[in-house]
């Protein structure tokens, strides 16, 4: 009962927390680059508005030995100024998407792949007016086929928009 109730609260206080946010940098609404870590690989993004966006990966888990491809949409808050008169921002998120896995030698891959969600939420650097963003991610996440498996992801990525 507890978890629900602050399930809701969480809610609320996102959707009052989220202001109109800087959509990216100088560029276009579309961003691409990479992302290091936990899987690595081809990051890209798509702001649909200054908070809504939609991301995703085709990354390699050296972990589990595994081609991870993952889609999110993504929920943006006000972002931060680092100083006053600055023009860098850093932009906090959250978000809710899925992920699959396919050839992973891993328990929840059962050598062949495996289906899931994950709950990403990160950090974004807006550094000035240059059209890149610099982010920090970490997404847990749950395999729900063929077994349920918790999964979490991690990584530092850099995308150029255009």
């Amino acid at each position: 009962m507890w978890a629900r109730r602050f399930a809701w609260a969480f809610l609320a206080g996102a959707a009052v927390a989220a202001a109109p946010a800087p959509a990216r940098a100088d560029g276009g609404p579309f961003g691409l680059g990479i992302i290091l870590g936990e899987p690595t690989g081809l990051s890209a993004k798509l702001f649909l508005s200054g908070q809504h966006a939609v991301d995703g990966a085709l990354s390699y888990s050296l972990v589990d030995s595994a081609l991870y491809l993952h889609a999110d949409y993504l929920l943006h808050f006000s972002g931060w100024i680092l100083r006053a008169g600055s023009t860098h921002h850093l932009l906090p998120y959250l978000g809710i998407g899925g992920e699959i896995a396919v050839r992973g030698d891993h328990e929840h891959h059962n050598g062949g792949g495996g289906i899931g969600v994950r709950v990403p939420f990160g950090l974004a650097w807006i550094p000035g007016h240059l059209p890149i963003d610099i982010f920090l991610e970490i997404a847990p996440g749950l395999f729900l086929l063929p077994a349920t498996d918790p999964d979490l992801d991690a990584g530092l990525g850099l995308r150029y928009f255009f």
